[in-house]
């Protein structure tokens, strides 16, 4: 397999296994139980004064930025933040989406008359960092100013640092919130330097791992007692606060999912987001899609054109579909098969040692689940080449690492020790081949290893193996549609990749959001 095909294939598995947890708190279980808007304002706003900009937002289905405009109004930041506003939403997104770049974000709030603008971190950041654009504009109310402060947080074109952070997801100790974003939030806030005043309202915008940090920065902000109005969009679960991050003190936090994108349903183990979850699955595929080909016909030929909500479709004689798998469904399994092998939050950065057999002797591997996504990242942002001219090429590796799960699987089910210890021995090799073959030293054997105890239940099965309880003979299946039977969730993955990730795109999530506010 070439090297573009490889990272595709890595690109695939991090969409599987992005996941969030456990960071220090700051504030947000102690902090003051204060939501709506400051006593002095008037929450039956009178009818809405809208503005309008030109601008352009980042289009993540084909990497351009799609001419728009953009409503936007002073009254909705006086109205009771805990209501949901999908024109206010709408508005967010938009600006959220050209906020990829350090400049066009920033040129709709000029013209919509925010001031005091900042472009921060967007040509480098480290690890414990984020990007953002933030202004300032004056809002005047009965013969009162109040400052509104906006805050958007970069949530695509991030590379492989802001990857890092996606999962790196535990701390040393165990605390609510997500490892990998809290020294980001920590950051902002300390440049933010919120004073509770309340004349200062906050506007604060994230999508994707933007959105995860911009759902904690504004579960800041609340537990301090500001007046925060979020708006959040395809992130993931940050905390596992449970029923807390849902409490009144949260709830000017709004989030916006769809429920067939994956990056919203992890980690799975009960985290959740702070504030309230607002679905945008009421639509049916069909009039999605014809509003994506009206506003963005690139990225409908990019990836809107097949999209149906199915994962799997079976079709009868005559060539009609008889049924199938839902993309929402198939998440949920892949959900539950990653709880699988990663039972639990702690689990995620415990060592596992596996002992196994080689013809060398003994072997035992000791690896962290936390550590191979790590890895993951790695492979996939590589420069280095691969020993693997085109897919054939790779039919040896793919054999081994078939026989291996099954031969893992079968063994389970038998309870035969002596198998089980043969394919870890086996597994071990195969991560050490790989490991060689990508060649960077960020990536180790045993991060590999663990990389393929974790992704190998879910890409490769075969029932007639576990039925029969015999392993097949794969001396002579050096052919990749041969080998390729034998996995089938790899073959959908590659043939409808743009179907899982559809629900994901700023595109999708700004015309489900028009749809929303019936334009």
């Amino acid at each position: 397999m070439n090297k573009l095909l490889f990272r595709a294939a890595a690109v695939l598995l991090a969409l599987l296994l992005l996941c969030g947890c456990a960071a220090p708190e700051r504030g947000v279980v102690s902090g003051p139980a204060q939501t709506g808007a400051p006593d002095d304002m008037d929450p039956e706003a009178a009818s809405v004064n809208l503005l309008h900009a030109k601008g352009g937002w980042y289009s993540s289905a084909t990497g351009t930025y799609v001419a728009d405009e953009i409503a936007f109004s002073d009254d909705w930041f006086f109205a009771d933040p805990a209501e949901a506003n999908p024109a206010l939403a709408l508005c967010s997104m938009q600006i959220e989406a050209a906020c990829s770049n350090n400049s066009s974000g920033a040129a709709i709030l000029r013209e919509l008359g925010f001031y005091d603008l900042e472009t921060r971190r967007y040509a480098d950041y480290g690890i414990n960092e984020c990007a953002c654009t933030v202004g300032v504009k004056v809002l005047h109310r009965d013969g009162t100013d109040y400052t509104l402060r906006a805050v958007f947080i970069q949530g695509s074109e991030y590379g492989e640092t802001g990857w890092e952070q996606n999962v790196t997801v535990n701390g040393e100790d165990p605390f609510p919130s997500h490892a990998g974003y809290f020294p980001a939030v920590t950051q902002l806030l300390e440049e933010l330097d919120p004073q509770g005043d309340p004349h200062v309202i906050w506007w604060v915008a994230g999508f994707s791992r933007g959105g995860g940090i911009a759902n904690m920065t504004a579960a800041e902000l609340a537990a301090l007692g500001e007046t925060v109005f979020a708006c959040t969009f395809a992130a993931p679960a940050v905390t596992d606060l449970g029923e807390l991050a849902k409490g009144p003190v949260y709830a000017g936090i709004h989030n916006y999912i769809c429920d067939d994108d994956l990056v919203t349903m992890v980690p799975p183990w009960g985290m959740v987001r702070f504030g309230q979850d607002h679905s945008l699955s009421d639509f049916s595929p069909d009039e999605v899609t014809t509003a994506l080909r009206k506003r963005n016909a690139d990225a409908y030929v990019a990836v809107g054109r097949y999209y149906d909500g199915m994962w799997t479709v079976t079709y009868g004689a005559d060539g009609s579909p008889n049924g199938g798998e839902s993309i929402h469904d198939f998440l949920v399994r892949v959900c539950s098969g990653l709880e699988a092998s990663v039972p639990t939050r702690a689990d995620y950065s415990a060592p596992h040692t596996d002992s196994g057999t080689t013809e060398e002797g003994n072997v035992e591997v000791t690896w962290i689940p936390q550590d191979s996504m790590i890895c993951l990242v790695r492979i996939f942002f590589s420069t280095a080449d691969l020993p693997f001219s085109d897919m054939n090429d790779a039919a040896p590796l793919l054999r081994e690492l078939i026989y291996t799960e099954l031969e893992t699987q079968l063994a389970a089910q038998t309870g035969d020790e002596a198998m089980a210890k043969d394919a870890v021995g086996r597994r071990w090799q195969t991560a050490r081949s790989l490991c060689q073959a990508v060649g960077d030293d960020g990536v180790t054997p045993e991060g590999v290893y663990g990389l393929l105890v974790i992704v190998s239940p879910l890409l490769i099965r075969s029932a007639s193996v576990l039925e029969s309880g015999a392993l097949p003979d794969l001396s002579n299946a050096d052919t990749l549609p041969l080998l390729m039977t034998y996995m089938p969730e790899a073959m959908n993955l590659v043939s409808s990749a743009n179907e899982l990730a559809f629900s994901h795109h700023t595109d999708t999530l700004i015309v489900r959001l028009q749809l929303l506010c019936g334009e």
